[in-house]
């Protein structure tokens, strides 16, 4: 990284590896002012970032970068530099099951909507018709289930399997093998 420019290294973009950015127009240089991650949602709508020229050419929906600091070779604990930010594109990590990466399933269940209001007869609650009833269809979109037959998970809640998915992702790119072929886009 230089003063004006930051250089992609690892991407899981293929426009993005090997270019040098200008620091204005990047996310990673918010993530390099903290040593904590850094997550922005919807790059489009935050105003930080909806001018600049990836956001509108990436559809990027979701960003979590990690600061990682690293020793200088014959310095001092205390001079460690931070000099990567590890970014993982959110693409298909709740939508894919972290065991087998097959999709998982929305999961539908009644709800009664229209309940019949309590009656009372001389001040007496009286039990409700329960014929009367109406049910609606919901949609769970917390709770995820994997119908593969090989699969040994059952039910992921959707947040804890994409966060799984993300760890799996960074090793594979750290481990120089690139994105997984299920979360690549086609």
């Amino acid at each position: 990284m230089t003063t004006k420019h930051e250089h992609i290294v690892v991407g899981t973009h293929p426009g993005f590896v090997g270019a040098a950015v200008p620091r204005a127009q990047t996310t990673c240089q918010h993530a390099l002012m903290s040593p904590y991650p850094f997550m922005a949602v919807h790059h489009e709508a935050d105003v930080r970032f909806h001018k600049h020229g990836a956001t509108s050419a990436v559809p990027t929906r979701f960003y979590a970068g990690f600061p990682l600091t690293v020793p200088i070779v014959g310095g001092k604990p205390e001079d460690d530099e931070m000099t990567v930010v590890v970014f993982l594109g959110e693409f298909r990590t709740s939508k894919l099951c972290s065991q087998c990466h097959q999709t998982l399933s929305a999961v539908r269940y009644s709800v009664d909507t229209k309940l019949p209001k309590r009656k009372k007869c001389k001040g007496v609650v009286l039990v409700r018709n329960r014929a009367e009833v109406e049910f609606e269809d919901k949609k769970c979109h917390a709770v995820l289930p994997c119908d593969h037959e090989n699969c040994e998970t059952r039910y992921w809640d959707r947040d804890v399997n994409a966060a799984i998915n993300m760890v799996e992702l960074l090793k594979s790119e750290v481990l120089g093998r690139g994105r997984m072929e299920p979360f690549r886009r086609s």
